[in-house]
């Protein structure tokens, strides 16, 4: 239910300057920005909503995620109006983990995959002991 990833064909630039599939970095990979791949988190996206978003005019296809916005917080996509991607949804979807706790994909900053989960698990947390329960 928390889940969240890209599609398999996101391109994620290396510190050697090649960018290449989300789904063929590997551990120890390094990122552009410095970022050491720690771990490469495959999901099954069966039962996840997949869409089309466009963040700072680039379109991104992923499930949840955040990402940095210009007043340098973090935002979910599910605020975000997208296009649901139904015909040709993909199987699986990918994230990374990195010691940075972030991965910067063309041009925005996104949480890595603990990162997103830690934030959505802190606003569940947060808004039950105040007696709601919001996603």
């Amino acid at each position: 239910y928390f889940d969240g990833g890209f599609v398999g064909n996101t391109k994620i630039e290396l510190d050697d300057g090649r960018s290449i599939n989300i789904q063929d970095i590997e551990v120890n990979d390094v990122l552009r920005f410095g970022e050491r791949i720690l771990g490469k988190v495959e999901i099954d996206a069966t039962n996840i909503k997949v869409q089309k978003y466009i963040i700072d005019n680039k379109e991104f296809i992923c499930g949840p995620n955040n990402f940095m916005n210009d007043e340098i917080y973090y935002v979910s996509t599910m605020q975000l109006e997208g296009k649901n991607i139904t015909e040709g949804k993909p199987i699986k979807l990918y994230h990374l983990i990195t010691d940075k706790h972030t991965i910067m994909i063309n041009g925005v900053l996104f949480s890595d995959y603990d990162g997103c989960l830690e934030h959505l698990l802190n606003n569940i947390h947060i808004n039950m002991n105040s007696h709601k329960f919001i996603i």
